[in-house]
């Protein structure tokens, strides 16, 4: 048996974090929020929908395409028996301008052959339907993975967030897919479903990026069936595309990313769009090669940093609060962003669900005021993001790329709450529920 001891000193309360209250309510979010917000996420995918299809015909006056469209098109390659060009990129852009949005607009196809067989069946819809298809039915998975992460926080994560979700809702990207799997994948590691989390993981194969931190998770939690799985299914499913696309996909492929390499090494991409340290050093006019090596550094730091917190934090051992360990597989996800010098601002939804996880954990540990800080400071940058990108694409903004030195505060502060042996609280536990579970036994 063992006892939190409870100190009162100056009407202060000091806990051990380890066991800490194992519950704490969250602050109340009132029922008109909650209807604007989702008001306000209906709208946007109405309006999101109309734009994509008016960008599609000869009107000169039709707005630009967004990045659904490029996946649209390579969904189609697939039924025309060519799907290998949608990697050549002089036919991607002739693609697009014929398609629509002829305005000096061009987005490339860098994905591995397996999203083009995922985009493949939307690609037998007008794009009037399959932009509502693809971009409602990854947000509700999306949010149906934060809710079974967040619990009764559900709606604080997803309101940190909703600038980031609306950035994906616009353009119809796939950062609800990518972030709704990695979240899945923790969570099934959590609960030590071992396969079923390897094979959450190996669905990202489709954009291996946003895995990376999933095979360090799975190592701190010693589920060797979760990495087997993951690495003998994501080789399944690559191999399978490969097979069924035609093996002239793959040199197609490696050749697209190493020109989209280049290109983005040299600076010549939409710097506000990305987050990464590497595109906040460039836009700054740091040389690529400087601004990369400090990125490297940065990355390997926060890897580091977030290792050895999900470590202090007991992933590898029986939790005494289970609340540690969503913490410390919430930091592992939201670490994902760190990592890539290219990563791009529809992609931060993995840090919605990194936060999914992680907050109960923090709430133990930061006080109510610093709680509800950090995650107004969460909102506020990914609302200067959504603002920004509209605000540069009509020349009223200069490219800067702003969210990765913002966005490391945020993440430096969360690592330090939950890494603080004591935390302070004011006064006693607001409940008798609080009270009893001060007394943990082992």
């Amino acid at each position: 048996m063992t006892e939190t001891m409870v100190r009162t000193v100056d009407g202060l309360t000091a806990v051990p974090s380890r066991s800490a209250p194992s519950v704490v309510p969250p602050p109340a979010i009132s029922r008109l929020t909650k209807v604007v917000v989702s008001a306000l996420f209906a709208v946007a995918i109405v309006v999101a929908t109309a734009e994509a299809m008016s960008a599609v015909g000869s009107d000169p006056a039709r707005p630009e395409i967004v990045d659904f469209h490029p996946f649209y098109l390579a969904g189609r390659t697939v039924w025309d028996g060519y799907f290998a060009r949608s990697y050549d990129l002089p036919f991607m852009q002739a693609l697009q301008r014929s398609f629509g949005g002829g305005k000096d607009v061009f987005m490339p196809f860098v994905y591995p052959p397996l999203y083009g067989l995922l985009m493949a069946p939307l690609a037998l819809l007008p794009v009037g339907l399959a932009f509502p298809v693809f971009t409602i039915g990854t947000f509700f998975l999306y949010l149906f993975v934060m809710r079974r992460l967040a619990g009764a926080w559900f709606w604080h994560a997803v309101l940190a967030v909703s600038p980031v979700l609306l950035i994906d809702i616009r353009i119809g990207q796939n950062g609800f897919l990518t972030a709704g799997l990695a979240g899945l994948a923790a969570e099934l590691a959590l609960r030590r479903q071992g396969a079923s989390a390897g094979l959450a993981a190996a669905a990202l194969a489709f954009k291996p990026q946003m895995a990376t931190m999933l095979p360090m998770l799975f190592a701190l939690r010693r589920d060797w069936r979760a990495l087997w799985v993951a690495a003998a299914a994501a080789l399944l499913l690559t191999g399978s595309a490969v097979l069924i696309l035609g093996r002239d996909t793959v040199p197609a492929f490696l050749s697209a990313t190493s020109a989209m390499t280049k290109i983005m090494a040299a600076g010549v991409i939409p710097l506000h769009r990305m987050t990464s340290v590497h595109a906040f050093l460039l836009s700054l006019g740091i040389p690529a090669g400087p601004a990369l090596a400090v990125h490297g550094l940065v990355a390997v730091a926060v890897v580091v940093a977030a290792t050895l917190t999900a470590y202090r934090l007991g992933i590898d051992r029986s939790p005494k609060a289970p609340a540690d360990h969503r913490a410390a597989a919430g930091v592992m996800l939201m670490a994902t962003v760190f990592v890539s010098p290219y990563f791009f601002d529809y992609d931060l939804t993995i840090f919605g669900t990194g936060l999914a996880l992680a907050l109960p954990g923090i709430a133990r540990r930061l006080p109510p005021s610093g709680l509800v800080a950090l995650l107004i400071g969460i909102g506020v940058i990914g609302s200067v993001d959504l603002v920004s990108n509209m605000l540069v694409g009509r020349g009223m903004m200069t490219g800067l790329s702003l969210v990765a030195p913002a966005l490391l505060v945020c993440f430096g502060i969360i690592l330090h709450a939950l890494g603080e042996a004591w935390t302070l609280r004011r006064g006693t536990p607001t409940s008798p529920a609080l009270a009893a579970s001060a007394r943990t036994e082992i």
